[in-house]
């Protein structure tokens, strides 16, 4: 494994996962899978992608919250926030609020 590879290949591995998966992910667990100590995968993620790895997973998340918004409309915010991992609601409202600009709710709306 090439280590200027690694971080293209766990951004892919991140992709390719179900939304059960995504919520499931911590950097610990990512390590393991490509059996790298945390600590190094940390770095190297930093260092070649200029964003941490902890925050790349928390955009993933969020992203995945928003294309769920997109194409379930019966779905809560409540659901979601459990669905995607996020430990609580109110926390899910305060990060989608950075990326988009409004809640979930608002966002959900908008698309009507």
């Amino acid at each position: 494994m090439k280590k200027d590879n690694i971080s293209d290949m766990v951004v892919e591995y991140i992709l390719m996962r179900s939304d059960e998966e995504l919520a499931d992910l911590t950097v610990k667990n990512i390590a393991k899978a490509f059996n790298l100590n945390p600590s190094y995968l940390s770095r190297q993620f930093l260092k070649d992608k200029k964003f941490s790895l902890g925050a790349y997973l928390v955009r993933m998340k969020v992203f995945r919250t928003a294309a769920i918004l997109r194409e379930d409309q019966e779905v809560t915010v409540m659901e979601l926030a459990k669905r995607m991992g996020f430990c609580t609601t109110g926390y899910l409202i305060h990060i989608f609020r950075k990326f988009f600009g409004t809640t979930p709710g608002k966002y959900r709306k908008l698309l009507r």
